[in-house]
């Protein structure tokens, strides 16, 4: 959450030219329903079994750019399905910086509805934690705490 995948995934799409999808809004196109009234309605294994099924559609996808959800790579061995498709790009970033984005964006978090700003930095460095390991099996890791976005959109491209 907040490491600016869905921003830096749209314009890196646009600057080579290649089809984006933002895993969440799929999910909810699909689904027909937000995320945020997803988690309300059900539980976060629910929607973690249904995300997973979005992911795998992706499979006959050619080329593009992939913007998952930040929890996507830790269930039903996504990470791995990610990797044997594509090249994972993991923006790190440290929980300053993403409690800091969080809270500017108008984008609503379930995983951290209802929380003070105490207990979200707690909630996501404690996210952060359990995360780490599926994170770190991206094939890129790049810092995203002070980037250029379009200096990074830039360095990402060449990669391609």
């Amino acid at each position: 959450m907040g490491s600016g995948k869905s921003v830096i995934g749209r314009k890196l799409a646009a600057s080579l030219g290649l089809p984006f999808i933002d895993l969440d809004l799929e999910f909810e196109s699909l689904y027909k329903i937000t995320i945020e009234n997803f988690f309300k309605k059900y539980s976060e294994d629910v929607f973690r079994n249904l995300e997973s099924k979005v992911l795998r559609q992706t499979e006959t996808l050619s080329e593009g750019i992939i913007s998952t959800g930040g929890g996507t790579p830790c269930f039903h061995k996504n990470m791995e399905f990610i990797n044997s498709n594509g090249t994972s790009i993991y923006l790190k970033a440290s929980t300053e910086i993403l409690l800091e984005r969080i809270l500017s964006s108008h984008k609503p978090r379930p995983l951290l509805m209802n929380l003070s700003k105490a207990k979200m930095l707690e909630k996501i460095d404690t996210m952060l934690n359990q995360r780490k390991k599926y994170y770190e099996e991206a094939k890129i890791t790049v810092e995203s705490n002070n980037c250029d976005i379009n200096g990074l959109v830039e360095v990402l491209g060449t990669l391609k």
